[in-house]
Formats: structure tokens, sequence, C-alpha cells
């Protein structure tokens, strides 16, 4: 952890010790010890034994520096670092981190960029529709034909998510649904994010389901990438 990492979690400990790495302490009179707050009483913490005796000067104020951003960093969020540790290695045990990448941890907390059309398509149900009815067919036609970026649009339209979790579709927390309303035409889509509900009329046409989908889902956007 170096002093720069501290800018994010304290903005004022990390100027005042950039001014010391930068200016002379002689005349500072501070000692290896640091002021933490803990159950609403500030404590004088020393950085090292028998730091409360020791002084900073011009030779040792870089270790000093050091220990205090360390205590800001670790020390003081100690027991919040072993809960998350705890956490994590219930989700990816601890013999394997060496073997799992940047991209294979994003991933796993995120899910995955690239949504699975087919995908898609097998883990939905259908309300008031069935699989034959050319809504339904279009419906999952202009997800074929869309770019990726679409794709994901319409699934937080549809559901609050901006992918598909890890795993797939299989893993939604409510199963995707596609509803049918009988309220009359002209009428655009309408979602219900909780129960990952999407609700569509009865379009008459291929490009009438598509214009409004352009509609609500990206409206203002260039390129929608769809044929």
């Amino acid at each position: 952890v170096e002093l720069e990492d501290l800018k994010e979690v304290d903005k004022e400990v990390h100027s005042n010790l950039k001014w010391i790495v930068n200016n002379p302490v002689k005349d500072l009179n501070l000692t290896f010890e640091h002021c933490m707050e803990s159950n609403g009483k500030v404590h004088e913490i020393p950085l090292k034994p028998g730091g409360q005796a020791m002084y900073v000067n011009e030779t040792n104020k870089n270790e000093f520096v050091s220990l205090v951003v360390s205590c800001r960093t670790t020390r003081a969020v100690r027991q919040q670092l072993r809960a998350m540790r705890e956490g994590f290695n219930s989700c990816i045990p601890s013999n394997v981190y060496e073997a799992i990448t940047v991209e294979d941890l994003s991933t796993i907390i995120s899910g995955t960029c690239e949504v699975d059309v087919d995908d898609w398509r097998k883990h939905t149900e259908l309300v008031g529709w069935k699989a034959s009815d050319n809504v339904v067919k279009w419906f999952f036609e202009m997800l074929e034909q869309a770019s990726n970026e679409f794709r994901c649009c319409v699934l937080k339209f549809s559901c609050a998510l901006s992918r598909p979790p890890a795993g797939g579709f299989r893993r939604m927390p409510n199963k995707f649904r596609i509803c049918k309303t009988e309220l009359p035409l002209p009428r655009l889509p309408t979602a219900h994010t909780c129960f990952a509900e999407i609700v569509l009329p009865e379009y008459q046409t291929r490009d009438d389901l598509i214009q409004a989908f352009q509609r609500v889902v990206v409206e203002g956007m260039d390129n929608f990438g769809i044929s």
C-alpha cells in the first residue's frame, strides 16, 4: 500500500503526510504514534513497539509515513478486512487464487458482458403468449440481430441488470417473463423490473416491435446495432 492509496481513504491525513515527506520535521515533535477514533473516542496508537518514545526525524520520517499509511488502510479496518476475506474465501477457495485472472474474478462477481440470446430464450417463461406467436419470435430475432450493447440495454430495461449473472439466465433471481397485454395499440413495452417481467402488446409487424424498443430502451443513441 502506497501513500497515494490513502487519498481515497482520508484526504486530510494524506495531505498531512505529503507535507511531512516534502518538508523538515525537526520542529514538529512527532512521535511514532497515530490518533485513531474507536467507539467515539480518540486513542493514540503506537505505530511500532516503543513508538510513543521515538521521535520522527529526517532519517526515519519515510518509515513513519509508511506506518501511518499501513495503520489507516489495514490495521484500522482489520476486523472488516477479515470479514471480507472470509466471505471471499467462501466463494473462491484460497488455494486457487493464483489460477484466477482479473477477468475471471470480474465474471464471478458481476457476470459476463456477453448476452447469449439462446440461453435467454431457453430460460424465458411466457405469460399469455406461445413460443410460436410472432411477437415472441420477433423479440428474440431482434436480440439475435442486435449488438451486444443493445441486448444489455433491453436486459437493463426489463430486469434492471446491466449484464447476465455468472452462470447465465438460469441464475437470474427471478425467471425472465414475457407477458401479454390486451391494451390497444399504439403502445410501448413496459417492464416490472423487480419481477424480471416485460409486457408487450400484440404488435402487427416486426418493425413496429423494434421501433418500440428503440424508443423505450436506447432513445437518443446513434447506433442501435439492429438490421
